[in-house]
């Protein structure tokens, strides 16, 4: 686990390393396949965390165990702008997508 930790922060940190193309190869299959391995703990967390915060809406502040729970009310602003007007004003960048899934 440490080993893939350092691997990965040396491929994106380090502009200097220049590896071969078979370690670099293997060091991102590694992480592909630690990606993967980490994929489900992540919906589960994504999961329980939805479900705390959907039972603890409305709650100020509440203590369970060693956990402090705290909540308040956040107001959103968003603009209600005539198409013509929104479409003068609107800005898109380009930007990359990447996918990745287990074949």
């Amino acid at each position: 686990m440490k080993e893939v930790k350092q691997q990965s922060k040396t491929i994106i940190t380090n502009k200097q390393y220049n590896p071969t193309w078979a370690e670099l190869y293997k060091t991102l299959q590694e992480l592909l396949d630690r990606r993967q391995a980490l994929l489900e703990q992540v919906q589960e967390f994504q999961q329980i965390d939805d479900a705390l915060k959907n039972y603890f809406s409305g709650v100020s502040i509440c203590h369970i165990g060693p956990y402090k729970v705290r909540g308040h009310e956040v107001e959103e602003e968003s603009f209600n702008l005539p198409i013509r007007l929104k479409n003068k004003y609107l800005h898109r960048d380009k930007k990359w997508k990447v996918e990745i899934s287990k074949i």
